[in-house]
């Protein structure tokens, strides 16, 4: 109960994250995913110039993700909904930028989702349906993956890999167990990971079976440094990377838990990217005039 209940824990983490992480600009209520309900949007940027929207609704006890778009290298201000089309009012653009929701970018867990369904393994997990892997990706914070290997899970990974390649702007990750305060101190958590983003330049080509791993080339890819506070949140952390095939977080350190000796992870996000290039493209694009009445 209290501030830890399901739906207060993903409304105060996941919103409280992306205006921590980010500095928020403006939020308003909109209806992005074409429902008849309006959604809470929050405007955001970072400190590279992009910025973006975060979508959410309140569902039951839970706080559901509707939408998550990072713009590179813009910001948006404030948006108007007709239809399917969100017009954003970008800084620094004298036109805007309408996006048809559900083609031009995605709606979570709806059409057009680059992130749907993807495939989560663990490097090991604790026994039991509770830990499994694909629990940090269920939307609820009550349940998480935990680590099954022996000692305190430094070196233990978790990797996503989405269907086809995705442009991914930010990755979410709720660190340690989210149940309540108690659970979350009771067993370890990440200190520090480097989550490595597996593109097809730096992973091999598939459709010529050339694995650079098998050929003992190690590619590297990108890497992102993610260090999280002794404390149940989640955090957001920059991949801006344009095909990515796989996300792997690696753990690097922990903090200890009280009880046990496991690390759990409860929960991860995404927020699609629509690179520079792209936004341009749209800028450009001429839309369909409105019929007249």
């Amino acid at each position: 109960g209290g501030l830890w209940a399901a739906g207060d824990a993903m409304r105060s983490a996941e919103v409280e994250a992306i205006t921590r992480d980010m500095k928020l600009v403006a939020n308003a209520d909109l209806n992005v995913d074409g429902d008849g309900t309006p959604e809470e949007v929050f405007f955001f940027k970072d400190g590279t110039n992009g910025g973006g929207f975060y979508a959410v609704r309140t569902k039951g006890k839970l706080l559901k993700q509707v939408a998550c778009v990072y713009l590179e290298g813009h910001t948006p201000t404030e948006a108007t909904v007709a239809g399917k089309d969100l017009t954003l009012t970008l800084e620094k653009e004298e036109k805007p930028l309408t996006l048809t929701m559900g083609k031009d970018v995605g709606i979570t867990g709806g059409e057009g989702d680059p992130f749907a369904d993807p495939k989560i393994v663990a490097s090991s997990s604790l026994k039991g349906a509770d830990h499994a892997p694909g629990n940090v990706f269920d939307g609820d914070l009550g349940t998480s993956w935990s680590e099954g290997k022996d000692g305190t899970g430094i070196g233990e990974t978790l990797s996503v890999e989405f269907r086809k390649p995705a442009a991914v702007g930010l990755m979410g990750v709720f660190n340690g167990r989210g149940t309540n305060a108690k659970d979350f101190k009771d067993v370890n958590r990440v200190r520090k990971a480097v989550v490595e983003v597996s593109t097809p330049s730096n992973v091999g080509d598939s459709s010529a079976n050339l694995d650079f791993a098998d050929l003992g080339i190690d590619s590297g890819g990108h890497k992102v440094e993610a260090s999280f506070n002794n404390r149940p949140e989640f955090r957001w952390f920059r991949v801006t990377e344009e095909d990515v095939l796989r996300l792997t977080i690696h753990v690097e350190s922990v903090f200890l838990g009280d009880r046990k000796d496991d690390t759990h992870i409860s929960e991860v996000a995404f927020c699609q990217m629509l690179a520079d290039t792209k936004v341009k493209q749209l800028l450009k694009r001429k839309r369909p005039a409105a019929a007249k009445p």
